[in-house]
């Protein structure tokens, strides 16, 4: 079939130069290029996006320059999150390389200068996972590192390596998900020869998605049984809703009970990794009747799945909107239970007046002893006594004293969970403080190390 060629109106007085295509699986392409101005001697640049076999979009124009200068290089990528990133040389009184960011749906793009006063070669490379820019400069005889990690809007920078001699011939680059590879030949007085270095870069954190439905049991039926005894709901995540098909280690879901089946004891859901079994946990609690909803940030096994065991007859749904990628600043864990005050007793009283609880983290459910940023929990208040006010629950760093916030409340004879980032204070202490007089439950399913 003959193509259909799409083009902006031609501009008197310009010259165009380094077209670069990218595009999505969806049929977007955006083309960006350099327009060099000859009447004044300056550059911009434009992009221009539409659809594979429909109109494109009017030309978005900017100038991604540090000053007056002539572009030397360009490249473009898109990755996951949806966004569009450029980067180009400039040539002026200096080299500088300078990056654009265009979000999703956005008409207005944001420029970084990532280097300046570089050698003229610079070199990018990009995967879904993040685009990645490395500069030589000759100055300090150092290989800088530029990396924009998918669903982030800041840049990161470190000096790759120092190369054995500053004369660099040639240059090679490319990137997959938690690693780069590096490539060059060096001369040093008459002797040539290759270096390669490997570097490993921190994933990008939480990958976030359109919230979409993945689990709906109604339309199959309730999952459990009143004795506990079904067997769990096992659910591979690998690409549904939005989800990448390798490389994912927790989910974030909103899931909820509906209309559960269960005796006067009460029942509770637990979502875990199929392959570490069944922990003593649960993320969810309920009555009968009941319509209940939590946040759940839930580990997956190495095989993509994930299971629901339900203490109680009932049916599940569960939402997606967003992922951690395994080697991500979130390390997980197999659930555990850390904290339960049903034997030792209740914390708070009904006046708020009650010292809060205290809990070092370090050591427990498989948290490492040192180290920890913040701590992720579910946790669950159980029979709360408190007046018609009502209560809450308030966890938070200890050294840091008690904010004015919440993550539960709760009113008397409640069982109720949230999903909890707490942070850690630099002794490894949470602390609870309950306004309300309570039972706690805590569960650990994973951490964020100090940086």
């Amino acid at each position: 079939a003959s193509p259909t060629l799409h083009s902006p109106a031609a501009t008197s007085s310009r010259e165009f130069y380094f077209p670069k295509l990218a595009s999505k699986p969806d049929g977007t392409v955006a083309l960006v290029w350099n327009e060099y101005n000859i009447s004044t001697s300056t550059d911009s640049q434009t992009v221009i996006i539409g659809q594979i076999g429909s109109s494109f979009g009017a030309p978005i124009n900017f100038d991604a320059s540090t000053g007056a200068s002539t572009v030397d290089q360009m490249d473009v990528a898109y990755l996951a999150d949806g966004s569009l990133v450029f980067t180009a040389l400039q040539n002026g009184t200096q080299y500088d390389v300078s990056s654009m960011r265009l979000a999703s749906g956005s008409t207005t793009p944001s420029v970084t200068l990532l280097a300046s006063n570089v050698d003229q070669y610079y070199f990018a490379a990009h995967d879904l996972s993040s685009y990645n820019v490395l500069v030589l400069d000759y100055s300090d005889g150092s290989i800088d590192y530029h990396r924009l990690a998918s669903g982030s809007t800041s840049w990161t920078r470190a000096d790759v390596v120092t190369p054995a001699s500053t004369l660099v011939n040639s240059f090679a680059v490319a990137v997959s998900g938690e690693a780069d590879a590096i490539g060059w030949v060096l001369d040093n007085s008459s002797t040539t020869w290759p270096q390669v270095a490997v570097r490993s870069v921190a994933t990008p954190g939480l990958i976030t998605l359109s919230p979409t439905r993945i689990i709906n049991t109604r339309p199959t039926g309730k999952i459990g049984n009143r004795t506990g005894t079904a067997d769990p709901m096992t659910f591979n995540v690998y690409g549904k809703g939005g989800l990448p098909t390798s490389g994912i280690g927790a989910v974030l879901l909103n899931v909820t009970v509906v209309d559960p089946e269960v005796g006067n004891e009460g029942g509770y859901l637990t979502v875990y990794p199929c392959a570490s079994g069944r922990p003593d946990a649960s993320n969810l609690n309920f009555v009968s009747g009941q319509i209940i909803p939590n946040t759940v940030i839930a580990p997956v096994d190495s095989a993509g799945n994930i299971c629901f065991y339900s203490y109680g007859k009932t049916h599940v749904l569960a939402d997606v909107s967003g992922y951690f990628p395994t080697g991500s600043s979130l390390q997980t864990l197999t659930p555990t239970r850390i904290i339960n005050t049903r034997p030792t007793g209740k914390i708070g009283n009904r006046t708020g007046t009650a010292d809060p609880m205290t809990f070092n983290v370090y050591g427990k459910g498989g948290l490492p002893t040192s180290g920890i940023g913040a701590v992720l929990l579910n946790v669950t208040v159980v029979d709360p006594e408190v007046g018609n006010e009502g209560g809450y629950l308030t966890v938070y760093p200890c050294a840091s004293g008690r904010p004015d916030a919440s993550n539960l409340n709760f009113v008397s004879g409640q069982i109720i969970p949230n999903t909890v980032i707490a942070p850690v204070d630099s002794a490894g202490n949470i602390c609870f403080y309950s306004y309300g007089k309570t039972h706690v439950l805590a569960d650990v399913s994973g951490y964020f190390p100090t940086s």
